[in-house]
């Protein structure tokens, strides 16, 4: 795979991926990472969730922000260090409303080579999605032939979950465009209950978990909404953050 191009999401309809909006919409609402060595490879199987999206994205502008005047936001970089409290400051939490929740719903699109051996099916697994994903290649909507769910591993009803190993068919090589590389283009939806952080001093009442409502959205880090010591995450690790897998076998 290629390295990754983010997208925002800006259709509320599904239906309509990154590869078929018109091309200054496109140019509007999508970046291609140019991830650098020593993560060039763990990026690209692993992009990481949404936050780091816009910590990439925007880690070029803050730099030049702080470096050409005497702006008190420090030089950081989202490869090796962790943002300060003032960069945190500048990203919505996911509950605050709907644009902030929209803020962190992304397409990861990328690039597949495609072999020419007729004989060989695509198998994509996803290892770890928080929350649902959608996904489409070539164009066309896909849907898990199993989750591996603990009552029936046969139901292709992907119900949203962090922790879920999702598998999809690609189906037959000679069946894709004649071209050697095929699109693929994940669209991640946040948890449905994200909850309120704690976001002041924490107390017994308001730190372990924030106001709890997370938990409603099933198997997911309850902690990332505020836990003790360990401070709200903005976007609830909504995102891709496990490997991202593609095999072709006989």
């Amino acid at each position: 795979m290629e390295a990754w191009t983010i997208c925002k999401s800006i259709h509320k309809d599904i239906s309509i991926p990154p590869s078929q909006w018109k091309v200054s919409t496109y140019q509007q609402n999508c970046f291609k990472r140019h991830d650098t060595p020593p993560f060039a490879t763990d990026a690209t199987t692993a992009p990481g969730t949404a936050l780091f999206q816009h910590w990439i994205r925007d880690s070029y502008v803050l730099n030049e922000t702080s470096s050409s005047s005497s702006s008190s936001t420090p030089s950081w970089d989202p490869w090796t260090d962790f943002p300060s409290e003032n960069v945190m400051k500048l990203y919505p939490d996911i509950s605050d409303d709907d644009a902030a929740r929209d803020y962190y719903t992304l397409w990861y699109t990328t690039t597949v080579d495609v072999p020419k051996d007729g004989k060989l099916r695509g198998h994509l697994t996803l290892h770890g999605v928080n929350y649902q994903p959608i996904v489409y290649f070539d164009g066309n909507m896909l849907q898990p032939y199993t989750t591996y769910s603990e009552d029936d591993a046969t139901d292709d009803h992907d119900t949203g979950g962090m922790f879920i190993r999702r598998h999809y068919d690609l189906g037959l090589s000679n069946l894709q465009q004649s071209t050697s590389s095929s699109t693929l283009e994940i669209l991640v939806l946040p948890p449905p209950f994200a909850g309120m952080p704690c976001k002041e001093a924490c107390t017994t009442r308001d730190c372990q978990g924030g106001d709890h409502n997370i938990a409603k959205s099933g198997a997911i880090m309850q902690c990332t909404a505020g836990w003790d010591w360990i401070s709200p995450t903005p976007d609830r690790n909504t995102g891709i953050w496990d490997e991202v897998e593609i095999q072709w076998t006989l």
